[in-house]
């Protein structure tokens, strides 16, 4: 009865968990589509300005002077906001610039509709309104669409920066934890003659076994959803020690999975069978159950972790880049100019991204470095 009351203890426990780590990355969310609406809305007359144009002669139009830049913005602020929302929280949930970019597009499309009917109502005939009204719900059209499409590869970029949700308390919490760890009652030397078999490795659909010192390492391919890691070292003379972590891959997570669970416990299940022995369980906060969960953490890591460990050159050009990137902004409200400002913004841009491109991809090289090491 006892051991029941502790499954469903550690069951409600997980779910507790995973609802407050979803409510703050609504939060999170939210808050990205509230900025990004309040810093937009006095796009409305810029927008009323080039609906008006719609027909008209190059020479009639009224030039869009603040159009450009409050674009540029719509499709900035979502990943300059995600990137540092993402990894503000311990453990860090990933923040999509596309949910910013399409909640933000729905706001939009309301407020805007009623802005354009209120402002515009009373000095045009009912025909020009509908036409104009017609034209905006065109423009948002497109304008969404390409939000999505442009916010699908923002948020791409985000999870290569910051790094898939997940972390070794949550895969161990529940009643289906990641990690589970043997002890083989054989020596080293036989079950490895049954790891490293060629028909084994083939049916379980594995990549070939790798062998450093008296360690042997055995995962699925890293394109496969359901990841298992095997790794195996001598425990004694007699016996071996048998280390596994299974969990499942996600667009946004590493969490637990019963399917990638069954999986591991097959492979298990095949190793102890031609073996003819039975598995005791070990404690799996072993030296190598840790190292095999730092493997499986790997596609959590971020890319920006150099920086957060850099020198203060770096920190100091991160806040010296935001602080002239808010300046840009500020100065564009006051005074717009929308080609000193595109250029402006481009220019800060590229010389960041020139002076820390070299550390992420020593870090991104290293990394897989120690995929290949592990």
């Amino acid at each position: 009865m006892s051991g029941l009351a502790v499954r469903y203890a550690r069951r409600w426990d997980a779910k507790l968990r995973r609802e407050n780590y979803n409510l703050r990355l609504w939060i999170l969310t939210f808050s990205g589509i509230a900025i990004e609406s309040f810093v937009l809305f006095p796009a409305f007359p810029a927008a009323l300005s080039f609906i008006a144009s719609i027909g008209q002669s190059q020479s009639q139009a009224p030039e869009p002077v603040a159009a450009q830049v409050y674009l540029i913005l719509y499709y900035v602020i979502p990943i300059a906001f995600s990137v540092p929302a993402s990894l503000a929280f311990t453990p860090k949930r990933l923040v999509s610039p596309l949910n910013i970019l399409v909640g933000a597009a729905g706001i939009y499309g309301i407020v805007f509709l009623d802005y354009l009917i209120d402002t515009q109502g009373l000095s045009l005939t009912e025909k020009e309104l509908v036409t104009d009204v017609q034209q905006a719900i065109i423009i948002w059209v497109v304008l969404t669409g390409l939000g999505a499409i442009i916010g699908f590869g923002e948020t791409y970029v985000v999870r290569l920066l910051v790094g898939l949700n997940g972390d070794m308390e949550a895969l161990d919490s529940g009643v289906n934890p990641a990690r589970k760890t043997f002890l083989i009652p054989v020596s080293f030397d036989r079950l490895s003659t049954v790891l490293e078999d060629d028909t084994n490795i083939q049916a379980w659909g594995v990549s070939t076994p790798r062998r450093r010192k008296r360690i042997i390492t055995i995962r699925s391919y890293s394109s496969s959803d359901i990841q298992v890691i095997l790794m195996v070292r001598p425990f004694d003379p007699n016996n071996s020690e048998l280390v596994t972590v299974a969990y499942q891959k996600s667009f946004y997570s590493i969490l637990q999975s019963e399917a990638a669970s069954r999986v591991r416990d097959g492979m298990v299940r095949d190793v102890v069978g031609q073996l003819g022995v039975a598995p005791a369980i070990m404690n799996r906060d072993s030296g190598l159950s840790i190292r095999a969960a730092n493997i499986a953490l790997v596609p959590t890591r971020s890319a920006l972790a150099p920086l957060s460990e850099a020198s203060k050159f770096y920190v100091g050009l991160v806040a010296s880049t935001l602080t002239l990137l808010g300046l840009l902004v500020a100065e564009f409200y006051i005074h717009p100019s929308s080609e000193f400002f595109a250029s402006s913004i481009v220019a800060v841009l590229v010389a960041f991204i020139a002076e820390v491109a070299p550390t992420v991809k020593q870090y991104l090289e290293d990394r897989e470095l120690d995929k290949d090491n592990e």
